[in-house]
């Protein structure tokens, strides 16, 4: 289990960017941090902040329209920056994949992303047996192939692409 970074974004927001994580018994296991499950308050699966498209782009477009009629390569050329360059935020929102918050009763909470938004909400789903008192003794997760393995021997379940 290798935590690569540890980071606050916020006051009260801890962003964990990890490869795999651990839950055993009562705690959630990363590299440099432990959360006790009975601290945990909430978790919750939301979208990632996307990146707008500026308005600076907009004005480049109608500048491009204009300039088609008096010079056309370069208004052809505006335009067609304008639009790469909405193609290339738009592709980018696509990839965000969710974000898993889990909020403490302390009132902070973490932030997982995940690429993989089925695993994301099979994860969501383990952490919630275990508030509700899963019989199983630990839970390895690894987000980045996205496997759950149950116990030390028990099967593995997930996908890894």
């Amino acid at each position: 289990m290798e935590l690569k970074q540890l980071f606050s974004t916020q006051d009260n927001e801890l962003e964990i960017i990890t490869d795999s994580f651990k839950i055993n018994k009562n705690i959630i296991e990363f590299n440099s941090r432990i959360i006790q499950v009975c601290n945990i308050e909430s978790i919750s699966m939301v979208e990632p902040k996307k990146k707008g498209i500026t308005i600076g782009v907009f004005i480049g477009f109608i500048i491009g329209l204009a300039l088609l009629s008096y010079q056309p390569l370069v208004g052809t050329i505006v335009i067609g920056l304008s639009a790469f360059y909405i193609y290339c935020i738009v592709q980018g929102n696509k990839k965000l994949g969710k974000n898993l918050y889990i909020n403490l009763v302390s009132g902070y909470y973490i932030v997982i992303n995940f690429k993989n938004v089925t695993f994301a909400y099979k994860i969501m789903e383990t952490i919630e047996n275990y508030l509700n008192g899963s019989n199983e003794s630990s839970v390895s997760i690894n987000v980045q192939d996205s496997v759950i393995t149950f116990g030390d021997d028990s099967p593995i379940y997930g996908n890894a692409k």
